[in-house]
């Protein structure tokens, strides 16, 4: 006789010590099927709705059996245990909500990972930055993020959302509204940003005056990326480098105009 198919299978867990009058069962949901010795994981279930991070079952999410109540993943209470203290109870979780639960797990388990390994990363206000300690590396740049961050660019990864996705759509939404604007646009990079921003001020809906037209001069940077530049030729514009002398500013080119005047 074959042994079953464990995944997904709600078990009550038949052990002495879990409850030494025997009146109770502990009952738990089978993650993934046993290893070599016979060992698999199971996450505890709970019929009442607890505090702590949890993901709930209804009798919608089974692909066997009925639920009497709606149950309780607990998935900060996983164990692993050997196959013959299981006994299986008709039940079983479907697999897309099984796959919700391992996504879950993924994202409980990445908060954590980004508590421990970024801490310097956070806000400066934050209390569980870590301070800079002598011999350590200096960042190139001054990148701040928590858990927040890192579990949603996990959750798009799980998804495969490579491009915007809707973490993507999300901030759109919320910049427009901290910036009191109708609408803001994401894009892959700061170069992109670059090209994006000067072709809209060629766009035909300006005013001409305000328009920004082949052959027209653009001050930019004397020092800085290539995609600084690039955009400008791209649009037909010219661009004159701008640098830095002491108290005074120089402009290359024919430009007239004169960035210290402002």
């Amino acid at each position: 006789m074959s042994s079953p198919a464990w995944s997904g299978q709600f078990v009550v867990i038949d052990w002495p010590f879990t409850d030494r009058s025997s009146s109770k069962r502990r009952p738990a949901l089978v993650l993934q099927e046993p290893d070599a010795q016979g060992d698999l994981r199971v996450l505890k279930v709970t019929s009442r709705g607890p505090s702590e991070l949890a993901v709930s079952v209804t009798s919608a999410d089974l692909s066997e059996g009925q639920l009497k109540t709606t149950s309780y993943l607990r998935l900060g209470h996983s164990l692993m245990i050997h196959e013959s203290l299981l006994r299986p109870v008709g039940v079983r979780l479907s697999t897309h909500k099984l796959a919700e639960v391992h996504r879950a797990l993924a994202l409980a388990n990445t908060r954590q990972f980004s508590r421990l390994r970024h801490g310097s990363f956070r806000p400066a206000a934050d209390p569980a930055r870590t301070s800079w300690q002598e011999g350590s590396t200096i960042p190139y740049a001054g990148r701040v993020f928590g858990e927040e961050e890192v579990e949603a660019a996990v959750s798009a990864t799980l998804d495969f959302w490579l491009t915007l996705g809707s973490e993507g759509a999300a901030m759109e939404k919320e910049l427009a509204a901290f910036l009191g604007v109708r609408h803001s646009l994401l894009v892959n990079s700061g170069s992109s940003a670059n090209l994006v921003a000067i072709s809209a001020l060629t766009s035909p809906k300006l005013p001409e005056a305000k328009r920004i037209r082949p052959g027209d001069e653009v001050i930019t940077v004397a020092a800085g990326f290539p995609t600084t530049v690039a955009p400008i030729v791209q649009v037909g514009a010219v661009p004159m480098f701008m640098d830095d002398q002491g108290p005074w500013c120089a402009v290359s080119g024919r430009s007239s105009v004169n960035p210290c005047a402002a």
